[in-house]
């Protein structure tokens, strides 16, 4: 016991009186939050989510609590980043007669962000009862500004989110909606790009997709043969 008392008696621990999901958001909303909202983020207590309006993007930073949070024994959660766009569903409502699948144009847990650092991440969380809150607070908020942010950032345009997920050579799902910001920004070569870019992968790779996406594709190839 006494060992114990000497591990966790030099670390902060901020907000113990409270339940593990009040806590969480008493962290988030006193220490995360302000800087934020400073450019622009507003908060939902019900949600644990930051949200903010970047042209016709919008960007959330959502922390997700453990379900197996007790006391002061486990008060764990992870952050999330993602970026929809209410605009792209009108538009291919208008140039297709349908909605998309969702509003959804990419996200990832913090820890798939590029250059995020994994420090106080232990079995999948972050955990105030566990590691010095002070310094988890000061993580988070340095990882968010250098790395969270700019992942944000880099997908909230329709040219940067092109560079970037191609960049990524992953998520080729996305290659439709790529393609229609190509051709919302009259890019016909990056239009063409994109469809190669797929193609190539599909045709290299043992992934099955989704046949939806795959008649997404011809429709978008339809439109690339025909594009004056």
């Amino acid at each position: 016991m006494n060992f114990f008392k000497d591990v966790f008696k030099d670390k902060k621990f901020l907000f113990a009186d409270l339940k593990p999901g009040d806590r969480i958001y008493k962290v988030i909303e006193t220490y995360i939050f302000p800087d934020l909202e400073k450019i622009g983020f507003k908060m939902s207590k019900s949600t644990l989510t930051l949200t903010r309006k970047l042209g016709d993007f919008k960007q959330e930073i959502y922390f997700a609590k453990n379900k197996w949070n007790s006391g002061n024994e486990v008060v764990s959660f992870d952050p999330h980043f993602r970026v929809t766009s209410s605009m792209y569903v009108k538009w291919h409502k208008s140039k297709y007669g349908t909605a998309p699948m969702n509003d959804y144009v990419l996200g990832t847990r913090a820890h798939y962000i590029p250059n995020w650092t994994n420090e106080y991440f232990q079995d999948w969380w972050y955990d105030l009862a566990k590691d010095d809150n002070n310094e988890i607070v000061n993580f988070l908020k340095a990882n968010i500004d250098k790395n969270g942010l700019p992942y944000l950032n880099a997908l909230s345009d329709k040219q940067s989110a092109i560079d970037f997920i191609i960049g990524q050579n992953s998520n080729y799902y996305k290659a439709p909606m790529l393609f229609d910001f190509a051709f919302m920004l009259n890019d016909r070569n990056q239009a063409e790009i994109i469809l190669k870019w797929f193609n190539d992968y599909k045709n290299n790779s043992e992934s099955n997709f989704q046949a939806d996406t795959l008649k997404d594709i011809e429709i978008r190839q339809e439109i690339l043969n025909n594009w004056a």
